[in-house]
């Protein structure tokens, strides 16, 4: 990696410079042998390439034979690989940089099975440093080479692990990795290691690179240190043994602060079902709209829980083969001062005992919505109750309307009696005497003539008023409905042969799971052997895979009829057709 011209504009009091620094950048992701094996797939690794150009971006004009991706793309040569273990490649970062800037990025990774990945480069230059370079702008370079090594391997993982990222960091392209540094030299020399914890320029420049709180460890002329976000290490001969050593101990620094996310994400969930919590109370007092969010967050929160929960299978899987490799090896650990199995050992039984944490999370979750069903159920008796106090109020008001109906009848009945005695008096009123035959009955017995005439007028008008009345009220309800659930046994096959001689009106055919729902509406009025029947639809559910008949309902004018005896008179039917078992 060189880095011709910085766009660094503070004045730098440069302390320590170390000789041809070396880094490595290492960081744990969800890996397996199935993603590594559809990571190599992409590479087309199997069709014998070893060049490819990768990006993030989506292509939006596919069908166009040039994509552009103003300078956002990895150029990957595959170096090694095994298909289902590890794959060994080197990129070629092209990112934009502000104007002025230089910056030449090539870099190895190694990405294996086990999760952890390593992204190795030598340093050649900086700002015309090309051998000593001083830790401070080194911290600098470093912070620009983290993020970049996030867009190159986020080009390289499959959504489902993106999703995963996304989970445990929120905003997985600012993650957190272990960096080590590895010096040939160091231009100021100390006796001793300690002396460069000195609380001042030594020390706060070697805690830019790897953290406070760092730990020196010196074997001869060789120093060390240890930090919270990675290790500096000036070696007079690097060889591969002291590589092993510091990368084996980036993985697992790198996999205990996944481990760390990982228990603030779980940590973080639990703060989220209090939150819940506060809602139910919220949903206890009566909010509706509290008890929804309730049920949404659940369901969001369970969601997310069950994938922290396929993490922590990764992480399990990935501690155990790491300390079976480091063992199978015998690296050594400079008389405990990495402690890599330590540290391996110490994240695997972390990864196991947050199987209690998230078993305890989705048992309070669980709690809380049966608690949440319950209340529910509460509510909706409360509803049924309130409904049923309106359907017996709606009832009674009916019940008054229909007494108030009926005397308006007698009223207008009794009027239209004294309206044809009106008109009567009127009519025959004016005639004292008449020679006629009528005229001398009149006459005679006019004033029991009048009163027959008028009781058989009335009489006339009332059995009128009643008929009027009735055919209006049988208009109007036409669409009486009537409805029976059955679930009698058919013979689907019978069935299919009685409905080709109906008039078929509808068919509604419904795939429920593993059933097939059919139903049948026709004309009742164009059948042969139910047409006498006052009946104008016939509707019929049956379900075709358990070959049940699940309901008949029926349309007829008739309010009062025998409801019984017309579902019985269709089923008779349907048994002398061979539908229904006898």
């Amino acid at each position: 990696m060189t880095t011709k011209v910085s766009n660094i504009k503070d004045e730098l009091s440069e302390i320590l410079y170390i000789k041809n620094p070396k880094i490595f950048v290492i960081e744990w992701l969800p890996f397996d042998s199935n993603q590594l094996r559809e990571l190599n797939k992409k590479l087309d690794i199997e069709k014998g390439a070893n060049k490819t150009l990768l990006t993030g971006l989506i292509d939006q004009s596919p069908d166009v034979p040039i994509f552009t991706s103003k300078g956002k793309h990895t150029k990957v040569m595959v170096k090694d690989f095994v298909l289902d273990s590890f794959v060994n490649l080197d990129a070629v970062i092209d990112l934009p940089e502000e104007e002025g800037i230089v910056q030449i990025e090539e870099m190895a990774i190694f990405i294996s099975k086990s999760g952890f990945v390593v992204y190795s480069l030598n340093l050649r230059e900086i700002e015309g440093q090309n051998s000593f370079m001083s830790l401070d702008k080194l911290s600098r370079v470093v912070a620009d080479l983290s993020q970049d090594s996030s867009m190159v391997i986020d080009s390289l993982l499959t959504e489902f692990q993106r999703n995963f990222l996304e989970i445990i960091f929120g905003n997985p392209m600012h993650r957190p990795k272990t960096i080590c540094y590895i010096g040939e030299d160091i231009n100021i020399k100390y006796a001793d290691v300690k002396e460069y914890c000195d609380g001042e320029d030594c020390e706060i420049e070697i805690s830019q690179l790897i953290g406070e709180g760092h730990l020196p460890y010196q074997v001869e002329s060789n120093i060390f240190f240890k930090g919270t976000r990675g290790t500096l290490v000036v070696v007079d001969n690097f060889t591969e043994k002291n590589e092993y050593q510091i990368t084996f101990w980036g993985i697992q620094h790198a996999i205990s602060t996944f481990v760390d996310c990982f228990m603030s994400r779980i940590w973080e969930l639990y703060d989220q079902s209090n939150n819940i919590k506060t809602l139910v109370e919220d949903a206890v007092k009566g909010n509706t709209e509290a008890l929804n969010r309730v049920q949404e967050q659940i369901t969001l929160l369970t969601s997310t829980i069950s994938l922290v929960s396929q993490i922590q299978e990764f992480l399990k899987d990935s501690t155990f083969d790491l300390l079976q490799i480091y063992q199978e090896n015998n690296i050594a650990d400079m008389n405990d001062f990495y402690d890599v199995e330590k540290g391996l050992a110490i994240s695997r039984e972390r990864v196991k005992e947050a199987d209690k944490i998230i078993n305890g999370l989705l048992t309070e979750l669980e709690g809380i919505r049966n608690y949440i069903s319950t209340l529910s159920e509460m509510q909706m008796r409360k509803m049924n109750k309130a409904m049923t106090r309106n359907t017996k109020s709606m009832n009674q008001v009916l019940q008054a309307n229909t007494r108030t109906g009926e005397a308006i009848d007698m009223i207008e009945l009794i009027l239209a009696g004294s309206i044809i005695l009106e008109v009567f008096a009127f009519a025959v009123g004016e005639y004292a005497k008449d020679d006629t035959f009528f005229g001398g009955l009149l006459n005679e017995y006019g004033t029991m003539v009048m009163f027959i005439i008028s009781i058989v007028c009335w009489i006339g008008i009332v059995v009128y008023l009643r008929w009027s009345k009735s055919r209006m009220e049988r208009k109007a309800l036409k669409d009486f409905t009537i409805n029976m659930t059955l679930n009698q046994t058919i013979n689907v096959e019978k069935l299919s042969d009685y409905m080709e001689d109906k008039e078929i009106l509808t068919k509604h055919v419904e795939y429920d799971k593993n059933n097939v729902i059919i139903s049948y509406v026709w004309d009742i009025g164009k059948d042969p052997d139910l047409k006498d029947l006052d009946i104008d639809h016939v509707s019929i559910t049956y379900n075709e895979t358990n070959s049940l008949l699940l309901s008949i309902e029926i349309e007829t004018g008739e309010v009062d009829t025998d409801q019984q005896k017309m579902i019985e008179q269709i089923l008779d039917d349907m048994k002398s057709s061979g539908v229904l078992e006898s």
